[in-house]
């Protein structure tokens, strides 16, 4: 005996990861969690965290990895979660967006169509000839903008216009767009690295320091400071910090490039 697609639809595993309290559970815990991650110092030294916050809540950070939260187990548990609630919510409600994304209003009941709230009646009292009522068509055409007849319905014309039809699909882009921010989290998080590096004018490096595991990251090619200098606003404020950069492929100077903040320097992905 085979199960309808509805039986897998009514169980309690089901239910619950399609529940918008579950969504609304995941997404406001992980809010707090990202704040207490953005509070916290991340990727600091043990001893760091034992020195600022003091041997009790030292241990809650270690237990918990609070000093590195968005690649702790429960974070990625959490993200998944929430991940799979909002794909199960998709699949769950896409019969029914379907339903009504195909359904044909021009079979609609005219009996139903005056029972609706929102509706405005004529009446015209004497009888028109083929141009008059092309006439009255042109004239709805103008306001509806394109739409389907259908003739005969109870002695008349049923005429029917849609506009924004494609809204139904709406919370789809959005569910959508989630999921993609997620993954490419997730790839950054697997596949990607964070690090920095002291770099004094007139040095040349090749690698930088992880900022999780201290460890050296070769970056492929080397990086030389040619000069670096600091501008100051007349009260004494730094201005501008910039440096002159040259990028090094074996041994050669592949380009030279100046930067200061939120205008850096990239080569081959780094």
């Amino acid at each position: 005996m085979k199960a309808s697609p509805s039986t897998y639809q009514d169980t309690s595993i089901w239910r619950f990861f399609s529940s918008v309290r579950l969504a609304v559970f995941l997404l406001i815990t992980l809010a707090i969690t990202s704040i207490v991650g953005t509070v916290i110092p991340q990727g600091e030294s043990l001893q760091f965290y034992l020195e600022t916050f003091g041997p009790n809540f030292f241990r809650i950070i270690k237990v918990l990895h609070l000093n590195d939260t968005y690649h702790s187990w429960w974070y990625l548990i959490l993200l998944g979660l929430f991940s799979t609630n909002l794909v199960i919510c998709t699949l769950r409600r896409l019969p029914f967006t379907l339903k009504l994304y195909r359904k044909d209003n021009l079979s609609v009941d005219s009996e139903r169509l005056l029972k609706m709230p929102f509706k405005k009646d004529w009446e015209i009292k004497k009888e028109l000839d083929n141009d008059s009522t092309e006439s009255i068509i042109s004239a709805f055409k103008k306001v509806a903008g394109k739409f389907h007849e259908r003739t005969e319905v109870d002695g008349g014309r049923l005429f029917l216009s849609e506009r924004g039809k494609w809204s139904y699909w709406g919370v789809y882009g959005l569910h959508g767009s989630i999921l993609i921010i997620f993954f490419g989290a997730l790839v950054g998080l697997f596949l990607g690295f964070k690090g920095s590096i002291m770099l004094p004018e007139g040095e040349t490096i090749d690698h930088i320091v992880s900022r999780q595991t201290g460890e050296h990251i070769p970056l492929g090619f080397s990086v030389r400071c040619n000069r670096f200098n600091i501008s100051f606003y007349d009260n004494g404020a730094p201005k501008e910090y910039r440096s002159d950069l040259t990028v090094l492929n074996d041994d050669k100077e592949v380009f030279h490039k100046s930067i200061v903040v939120n205008d850096p320097l990239e080569y081959k992905g780094v």
